[in-house]
């Protein structure tokens, strides 16, 4: 499993520019947990965040979207240079999006740059604009042990939340809700570098801030998310001596769906 919690465009320096935005969805709107809460851009083709992170410069792994229109066919690309200065940036990578759904990408190693640049292109959306709800550019955590991910059963609940209620008469009315994806994974005789590394990464965004986590595991070739989750359970560890412990970590979808 690997997590990206932290986000280093929320930072107080860092300032966004964009090609285009609507005066009530502007691009500052990225930097905010809440996925639907959106920037909108003007168009749907080549539309741009500059991104200056100030003088100290922002370092990352890797970078997801959140919240956004995009079909399938569109593309999302993310550039960095130590100027601001786009004819040939020092590092480039690009997202294949999945309509609907976040999308998280590594950068393949860690790169640090004072200038990022995200352009989405998606010039045949029926809405006429591209929209997103959060970016996040950070550093992923590897969450696996010895190689291998949360020890098996794992758990991937998709629930509605659609509400019945009857009438005297016995007629049954139904307002429709939406589907919410929850998660359950436990770690089992791990050492204790890897316990504190999910308490301390956990800490930090506690039950209150959203995170991308992804999961593949390779003997199955199961792969969960990305997604857009919260931490729902209070981390209690056991102890089995001799340096090994276990945990349980409990996840559950958060708001991604964006404005329309």
């Amino acid at each position: 499993m690997k997590v990206l919690t932290n986000n280093a465009i929320v930072d107080g320096a860092t300032t966004i520019t964009p090609t285009s935005q609507l005066s009530t969805l502007p691009a500052s709107n990225v930097q905010d947990v809440q996925a639907a809460k959106v920037w909108r851009a003007a168009s749907a083709t080549t539309e741009r965040l500059v991104i200056d992170s100030g003088t100290g410069g922002l370092t990352a792994n890797a970078f997801g979207i959140v919240g956004h229109n995009l079909q399938s066919g569109a593309t999302c690309t993310l550039e960095a240079n130590a100027a601001d200065s786009w004819g040939a940036p020092s590092f480039s990578t690009t997202l294949v999006p999945t309509k609907g759904l976040p999308g998280l990408k590594p950068l393949g190693g860690t790169h640090g740059y004072r200038w990022w640049r995200l352009t989405l292109s998606d010039p045949t959306n029926p809405a006429g604009y591209v929209q997103l709800g959060r970016l996040m550019i950070g550093n992923l955590v590897d969450m696996d042990f010895q190689g291998r991910g949360p020890t098996m059963p794992w758990t991937d609940t998709q629930a509605r939340n659609d509400k019945s209620s009857a009438s005297l008469g016995g007629a049954v009315y139904t307002d429709i809700g939406e589907e919410v994806s929850s998660y359950s994974f436990g770690y089992q005789y791990i050492d204790t570098t890897k316990r504190n590394l999910i308490r301390s990464t956990f800490r930090e965004v506690g039950k209150h801030t959203p995170f991308l986590f992804t999961l593949f595991d390779p003997p199955d070739a199961d792969v969960l998310g990305p997604d857009y989750v919260n931490l729902t359970n209070d981390i209690a560890t056991e102890h089995h001596g001799s340096g090994l412990w276990s945990l349980g970590l409990e996840f559950r979808a958060a708001n991604s769906a964006g404005v329309q």
